[in-house]
């Protein structure tokens, strides 16, 4: 069999926790800083969406940010708060 190489692969295997809900998958990267209690509760994350979209016969993946922002902000347990969009 013919297997296609995720394109994202190399991002997954980076990425310090995996989160998936339905055909969302985020990618969660910790700053490597001390934190006081639970790791996943700081806002020491970048956290980046990988969200499959089908339209018009194919499927498209789409790549966004806590509103828009590549940065280590943010906390994997509040990611059903943030507000994913494009990079700016």
């Amino acid at each position: 069999m013919n297997m296609i190489e995720n394109p994202w692969s190399e991002s997954i295997k980076q990425a310090d926790l995996v989160i998936e809900r339905g055909d969302d998958t985020y990618l969660c990267y910790r700053a490597r800083v001390a934190c006081d209690g639970e790791a996943e509760a700081a806002k020491i994350w970048k956290i980046a969406l990988f969200r499959a979209v089908e339209t018009d016969g194919e499927k498209r993946t789409q790549l966004m940010y806590p509103y828009g922002r590549e940065s280590y902000e943010f906390a994997p347990d509040e990611i059903g708060k943030y507000k994913f969009k494009y990079a700016n």
